[in-house]
């Protein structure tokens, strides 16, 4: 029997094997956790339509992104601290992704470098390590994808501009040292949000790499006993400083925590690449909008996107929603917690499941749309309006 892990509640088998206040950090949100709710319920507000007079001979899932031909519009979206789950920690989720052709993003807040992350990514020996341990049925399908495979996935490296510009810039030294293909600034947590499930635990995660890098030139940039202080994120951030940035990295920037369209004339002040589109999985402010709802708006008459480019996450579990950011727009779709829960279930080897049924369900539902590739998606595949609003939400 072969073990599958697309639609199969992976977050209710992740939640028996972890310690109750683990799940509750990694499954819980903001507040009431409406948003986080409306992330995964949004997507399904859109129906589908397929264009059964296409004659096409090859259906192409490649997609051109962060200045090169990706073998998939999927992207690993930052998270914190893999290495609470049990079952491995990012270089681990990293070498899950390289195999499968699926972009990554490791975070400031990573239990290991970025470096090291990114050397596991894109380590062979270690994918082919990972693929003899796949079911025959997953090692069929890595085949079948493989042949359609051209170009290689990005690695991007996620950064929070921290209270300390000492600490900040060695950071962004560090992700120099990955060769990033892409730096992803998250600009909507100048504080936290009010997270309930790890309040009433008192549950606080430790700093993972950040503290390892702070004490290792602790010496050098004066930073000292003070670096937990000094690791917290800025409460504001200035158009000069993002400049820099852009102007110091020498790779794309793209800003994430965007949901409002006027955030684009934002972006453009400072240089940046690209924007995307979340609210943090819900787990900041509560009751904002869906970030489905967040690409459609973006949509509608008005400022143009060009020259940007465009990535969401938040809530996307399934080939439909991947299918659905893409009719609205997007070149990258993030994968957070679905992710998380099939490294949870079996490391390495179980992530890449996962990505492979991802990955073949979007290959098919392109066939079956009648769409030669995932660029050529657009509105007219969609039954829906844009713009869809909520009526229910599953509490």
């Amino acid at each position: 029997m072969t073990v599958t892990y697309l639609h199969s509640d992976l977050e209710g088998r992740a939640r028996r094997l972890l310690l109750p206040e683990i799940f509750d950090y990694f499954a819980g949100g903001a507040s009431a956790e409406l948003t986080m709710r409306r992330n995964r319920t949004a997507w399904s507000n859109f129906s589908l339509v397929p264009r059964l007079d296409a004659e096409i001979q090859h259906h192409d899932a490649r997609i051109p992104l962060l200045g090169g031909m990706r073998p998939s519009p999927l992207l690993i979206s930052p998270m914190a601290r893999l290495d609470l789950l049990g079952s491995g920690d990012e270089r681990d989720a990293a070498v899950a992704a390289g195999l499968c052709g699926v972009s990554f993003t490791a975070s400031t807040r990573s239990s290991v470098r970025a470096s090291v992350v990114a050397e596991c990514f894109r380590d062979t020996a270690q994918h082919r390590r990972v693929l003899k341990q796949l079911s025959p049925y997953h090692r069929e399908l890595y085949e079948e994808l493989h042949d359609d495979q051209a170009g290689e996935p990005a690695f991007l490296v996620q950064l929070y501009l921290l209270a300390s510009t000492e600490l900040t810039a060695l950071l962004v030294d560090e992700a120099a040292r990955s060769e990033l293909d892409a730096l992803v600034v998250t600009l909507d947590t100048p504080v936290l949000g009010v997270r309930m499930r790890d309040l009433r635990r008192g549950y606080r995660i430790g700093a993972g790499a950040l503290e390892e890098l702070a004490q290792s030139a602790g010496d050098v940039k004066g930073l000292g006993d003070s670096w937990w202080r000094d690791s917290r994120q800025s409460t504001s951030v200035s158009i000069q400083t993002l400049k820099a940035l852009v102007g110091e990295i020498q790779v794309p920037v793209f800003a994430k925590g965007v949901l409002a369209s006027s955030a684009l004339s934002y972006v453009r002040r400072w240089g940046g690449s690209g924007i995307w589109i979340s609210n943090h999985g819900g787990r900041q402010l509560d009751h904002v909008q869906s970030t489905a709802d967040a690409l459609a708006w973006q949509m509608q008459p008005g400022e143009s996107r060009s020259p940007f480019e465009v990535i969401v996450d938040g809530g996307v579990e399934s080939a439909h929603a991947v299918i659905v950011a893409g009719c609205l727009g997007a070149s990258g779709v993030g994968l957070g917690r679905s992710a998380a829960w099939a490294l949870v279930l079996g490391g390495s080897a179980g992530l890449a499941s996962y990505l492979l049924e991802l990955r073949l369900e979007m290959k098919r539902s392109l066939s079956l749309l009648g769409v030669a590739s995932y660029g050529a998606l657009g509105p007219e595949y969609l039954a829906t309006p844009l713009c869809a609003r909520h009526t229910d939400v599953d509490e």
